[in-house]
């Protein structure tokens, strides 16, 4: 191997002036340079901010793994890595890539990392392999499997698995329960650590017993003999019912090949537990079981999902694990249907990738977010779902904050190796600041800046807008429209929609008619153009608002739509856009519905302002898709309501005519004159001159939706 050695320098700067210097810092390199010469096979660890350690991985520990990076041994923790490639065992990385995958990639996964563990392997390699093993059983439901992989990794490295923790787990099969209770006491009774001891404990007394097992009674002190509990009444009786109304069939079943007979079985199942009520011990074996026999054929895979809903709907505190499962048996439809059922199978399918990774998300797991929203792009693309637009979006969003998160980390490497490094500290500052919008980390670093009014406002801004002043409020304001000049594509809506918020809470509270306030409006109307510019240009461009309203650059929406008996013939076209366009929404854009007529507002079950989740939005469909028309047409206590939310926009629709009065309506409770109100008369045009009026005065545009404009719309066939 050739290599240069470079001279070093003394702390003054000046050339080692000794030759015996010399000498020994040319060995000290040397000895670095032939510490590194062996490693004729290389290992690979790639985090989850995107940074990647090639050396010798040298061992494991309560940790992480520690690997031998540029001649110094780094510890990375177990939760910050994505990927191992190991030269010498190339079916690492294959597996490692199907594991990445998540659910949709287990089976596969688990059968490159059992082929690896044929081989002799280093045994960090080994305790490694068998906590992704333990971590892709427990994520499909198979908590005995799981348990086994947990238990070898006990074996191999006691010091990594006693920072393993088990989620919560629902076993409801009794004979796979009690081999998971017995092989629990066995190891118990070993004696392990304290902390695996705790985790083994813990999972013996959470472990939900199937129907007519006995209790779980504490985990043993020292290897006493186990009594158990005699079994609870209810348990019992719901096990021999089951016994006695499907107890026969399944034997004959059992005893035959055809898998036919495991469909039907499985949809008279589906059928006792849509009449069985609420009786929890009873509906969780009849519905465990027509999972499991449903899920033996393409036919059944329906009655099989449709079983694991109905058991989540009844015992809530199981909902978690069959959902789980309904997504194993959604993938399996996909994968087995073809034609429009394929079709049908892949719309669902994205649906239930998006709703995990929204839940990743709010849980804190990018990294397990975007596998499943990449998984929701690959079937999207395959079926021409709707949601393309929406899912490439969020994968953009997040994949931005891993880039800053990447950037944010090498900055703060470079500042520990160079503290007096100004610039910096003053670059993590702004990352935190504009590119991840954290106020509060950005503090950490404002000294850097050496401008005590960008440390005041980032103080400030790390505080509820309640708790602030006036003065402050407007401070903070022209920072953040001073920020969104400084930040990229992906911040700047962000920084905008911060400014935006500040003049707004100065402007509800400023009321007097002075030139501050008039400044305040002025700025808070530029703002709104450049957010709506902003939002124009970025993931959603090209994405009509409602009726073709534009929308992008509201952060807060309430859509106030017109109920009344002569909405009955139309209703539905407008439910359709109302869907679509809550569809199209960005995560970080809230919404709110309320429909009216004469009597008291119909609103989303949530009374408040919501995120346009995956999950928020599909709770919002079922809200529309119940609204029917009857009554009079009566928006004020809808206004009213609308306005108590504190949105920045509201969209107000009526095939009718107002009253001039609802005109004041608005002013009174629009005096800060910050929300934009849009109307829509919708096919007639008989109240176009109120509406017209609301909007102009409220800073709105007003649109006459007419048959034309329905032409491009699908019309949803009613319930």
């Amino acid at each position: 191997m050739l290599a240069t050695l470079s001279v070093p320098l003394s702390p003054g700067g000046k050339q080692c002036e000794s030759l015996r210097h010399w000498r020994l810092a040319a060995l000290c390199e040397l000895a670095v340079l032939c510490i590194a010469a062996p490693l004729a096979q290389a290992d690979t660890i790639r985090t989850r901010v995107g940074i990647g350690y090639t050396g010798q991985v040298v061992g494991i520990d309560a940790q992480g793994l520690l690997i031998n990076h540029a001649g110094a041994v780094r510890t990375i923790p177990r939760d910050d890595i994505v990927r191992v490639e190991v030269d010498q065992y190339p079916d690492v990385a294959k597996a490692e890539t199907l594991f990445d995958r998540g659910v949709s990639g287990a089976a596969e996964a688990e059968r490159f990392y059992a082929g690896v563990l044929a081989a002799d392997l280093p045994s960090w390699l080994r305790a490694f392999i068998e906590w992704r093993l333990f971590r892709l059983r427990l994520a499909v439901s198979r908590y005995p499997e799981a348990l086994d992989a947990y238990l070898l990794l006990m074996q191999e490295n006691p010091q990594f698995a006693a920072g393993v923790t088990w989620s919560p787990v629902s076993e409801n099969d009794p004979d796979r329960q009690r081999a998971m209770l017995a092989k629990i006491d066995e190891a118990l009774r070993k004696g392990p650590p304290d902390p695996i001891a705790g985790q083994l404990t813990k999972l013996r007394n959470v472990l939900t017993p199937a129907p007519g097992t006995p209790p779980v009674p504490a985990a043993p002190s020292s290897p006493k003999p186990h009594i158990p509990a005699p079994p609870s009444d209810a348990a019992e009786k719901a096990k021999i019912a089951f016994a006695s109304l499907f107890g026969d069939r399944l034997a004959k079943i059992q005893a035959t090949a055809d898998p036919q007979d495991d469909v039907d079985l499985a949809a008279d199942l589906l059928q006792a537990a849509k009449i069985a009520g609420s009786q929890p011990e009873f509906l969780a074996l009849v519905c465990e079981k027509a999972w499991e026999l449903g899920n033996k054929d393409p036919a059944g895979y329906a009655t099989a999902a449709e079983a694991m809903k109905i058991l989540a709907e009844k015992i809530p505190q199981m909902a978690e694990a069959c959902r789980q499962r309904m997504f194993v048996t959604m993938q399996r439809q996909y994968e087995h249907a073809s034609g429009p059922a394929r079709a049908e199978a892949g719309k669902s399918l994205v649906e239930a990738l998006l709703r995990m990774a929204d839940q990743q998300e709010r849980l804190g797991n990018p990294d397990q977010a975007l596998v499943y929203l990449r998984q929701a792009q690959d079937v999207a693309m395959s079926v021409g779902s709707s949601r393309k637009s929406e899912i490439q979006a969020s994968l953009e969003r997040l994949a931005h904050r891993q880039q800053t998160l990447a950037r944010i980390a090498e900055r703060i490497r470079q500042s520990q190796v160079a503290p007096q490094d100004q610039k910096v500290r003053e670059d993590i500052f702004f990352l935190y600041a504009v590119e991840l919008d954290n106020p509060a980390e950005a503090v950490k670093y404002a000294d850097a800046l050496g401008d005590e009014g960008m440390k005041r406002c980032a103080q400030q801004a790390a505080s509820p807008a309640e708790k602030l002043s006036e003065a402050a409020c407007l401070e903070l304001g022209d920072w953040y429209r001073f920020l969104a000049d400084k930040a990229g594509p992906a911040a700047k809506p962000n920084m905008l929609a911060r400014a935006r918020g500040y003049y707004k809470v100065y402007l509800e509270r400023h009321t007097a008619d002075d030139l501050p306030r008039a400044k305040a409006l002025v700025a808070f109307r530029q703002v709104e153009s450049a957010l709506e510019k902003a939002r124009r240009s970025g993931p959603e461009a090209g994405v009509p608002g409602f009726f073709g309203l534009p929308l992008g650059g509201a952060g807060k929406i309430v859509f106030i739509v017109d109920r009344s008996g002569s909405m009955t013939d139309s209703i539905d076209f407008v439910k359709y856009e109302l869907k679509r366009c809550i569809a199209v929404l960005s995560q970080e854009q809230q919404f709110y519905v309320i429909f009216y007529s004469s009597g008291p507002p119909v609103e989303l079950p949530s009374r408040t302002l919501v995120h346009a989740t995956v999950h928020n939005r599909q709770l919002a469909f079922e809200f529309i898709d119940g609204v029917i028309a009857q009554g009079e047409t009566d928006p004020s206590k809808a206004l009213e309501r609308a306005f108590a939310l504190g949105p920045d926009a509201i969209c107000l629709l009526t095939d009718g005519e107002f009253d001039r009065a609802i005109i004041d309506l608005v002013r009174r409770l629009n005096v800060s004159a910050t929300v934009r109100v849009h109307t829509l008369g919708f096919l007639y045009k008989t109240g176009e001159s109120v509406l017209r009026q609301i909007a102009q005065e409220n800073n709105g545009v007003y649109k006459f939706v007419s048959e034309a404009d329905l032409a491009d719309l699908a019309k949803p066939s009613r319930r």
